[in-house]
Formats: structure tokens, sequence, C-alpha cells
């Protein structure tokens, strides 16, 4: 998720990007995502209905504990995300946010090897739209 909402700013900013460079981010912050985000979030869901040895108030703590660490570590990794956009030339001028959205989209479906359904898509399109025009007024 992290990515595509990286690849849904820079549509805002106008920034279409190519399915190597989507690659390339995607190698840059896979090893993070695979070693932190997931494995806490794998623990956090297992703490939904943990083993009877803690009371259930007290493995709720720890649950939420847990989540404040995988939220973390979502922040670094969205920060690392940010000062690479930064740091790197990303992308190509595109002809409108619109446009830079359905190209990032599309090359994040190639790096997925799949495609997504066309009503998230244009659901997720819609919200960009919408935060553009909030964002003009």
């Amino acid at each position: 998720v992290n990515l595509l909402l990286f690849l849904l700013w820079q549509a805002r900013r106008g920034r279409a990007l190519t399915v190597a460079e989507a690659e390339g981010l995607e190698r840059r912050i896979g090893a993070w995502r695979d070693m932190t985000v997931i494995p806490l979030r794998a623990l956090r869901r297992a703490l939904k209905s943990p083993p009877p040895l803690v009371a259930g108030a007290t493995a709720e703590l720890f649950r939420t504990k847990v989540k404040a660490v995988e939220l973390e570590a979502e922040r670094l990794q969205q920060e690392a995300m940010y000062q690479l956009a930064n740091e790197s030339a990303l992308g190509r001028e595109a002809s409108s946010p619109e446009q830079a959205a359905r190209a990032n989209i599309a090359a994040y479906e190639a790096l997925c090897s799949g495609t997504f359904p066309k009503p998230a898509i244009e659901t997720l399109l819609a919200a960009l739209a919408a935060l553009e025009r909030t964002t003009e007024e």
C-alpha cells in the first residue's frame, strides 16, 4: 500500500513513473518492508486471538504497542521514500495528475504481475481528482 500511495503522490506532483522506476523503488524499500512491517503486521493480527496465557486486557494492551511499532516502521519507510523522491528525478512530466496516476497505477500493476479491479482504480482516481479540486480552492 505504501508504494501505491507513493506513486499516487508522485502523480499529484505530475510525475509518471516507468515500470523500471517502480521496480527500482520496490527493490529499495522491499527489504525494510519484508523485515519489519510485514512481520509486525502478522504479529499484530495474530494477537487478535492470543493464546490464553496472558489475560485478555493485557494481551490487547501489548497488541496496541505492537501496532504502534508497526505504524512507526511504515512511517520510517514513507520518510525514506520521500527522501528518495527528493534525491532523484523520478518519472517524467505528465500532461495531468490523472494521466500520471493512470501511468503509475499501470506501472504498479506490472510490478505486481496482475491487474487491479477497475472499480477500485476508478475510486482511487476519483479521490485524487477530489483532492486536486479541494487543493485548488
